[in-house]
């Protein structure tokens, strides 16, 4: 008999899918927020640090419904610790105080060890 708190492995599978897709989102707006600014500076908004901290906040919370269903061996451990890395360095490089490409080169690289911790965890299910 499972739980009432358990998550059904379409919704892990699901759950996994939106991180991959906010971490993807991630770096289209990583890529592309520069050279949007360029052309429109109207869009000087889409720069804002609490976008950062939404995308950050986001793929937090679904790493956690993902990793609920995550095996619980040395390997579902082990990418749990890459998937909380990488949140952690979404977080350190919007709240740092670094140079724009330096935050960029650390956003897209948390942003894909998140995903591949997503992608590793779905095929891990206990």
């Amino acid at each position: 008999m499972t739980s009432s708190r358990s998550v059904s492995p379409v919704a892990t599978s699901f759950y996994d899918r939106l991180g991959i897709g906010v971490s993807g989102l991630c770096v289209l707006h990583c890529l592309a927020t520069p050279l949007l600014v360029a052309l429109a500076p109207g869009l000087f908004w889409f720069e804002n640090e609490w976008i950062h901290l939404g995308f950050a906040t986001m793929a937090a919370g679904f790493l956690l419904l993902a990793m609920r269903q995550w095996r619980r061996d040395r390997t579902g451990i082990i990418v749990r610790l890459l998937g909380v890395t990488a949140v952690a360095g979404l977080f350190g490089a919007a709240l740092a105080d670094i140079a724009e490409a330096m935050e960029q080169a650390a956003t897209i690289a948390s942003a894909l060890l998140l995903s591949i911790s997503h992608i590793i965890g779905s095929r891990c299910r206990h």
